[in-house]
């Protein structure tokens, strides 16, 4: 599953971090994507965390506040699938 070209939305933010709903067909792909990594039976997904996960830069560390504003930044196909 190759998501890399759908994560660059126009709906990131870099500054922002806010949350964003996805379309409906944004949705199905996830459902999808759920779906088949079930059938393969996947056990581990590593997901890389900053700009991928999240959409901004954390250089390993949180210094922005609460997790709550953390969670803010991630990416909602990646929500979506997590």
């Amino acid at each position: 599953i190759h998501a890399s070209a759908s994560m660059n939305s126009s709906n990131d933010q870099k500054d922002g971090g806010q949350q964003h709903q996805l379309s409906k067909d944004q949705r199905l792909m996830c459902v999808a994507a759920v779906k088949y990594l079930m059938e393969l039976k996947v056990e581990l997904l590593a997901v890389d965390f900053d700009q991928t996960m999240v959409d901004i830069h954390t250089g390993g560390r949180w210094a922005g506040g609460s997790t709550r504003k953390l969670a803010a930044h991630v990416r909602p196909q990646l929500q979506c699938i997590l």
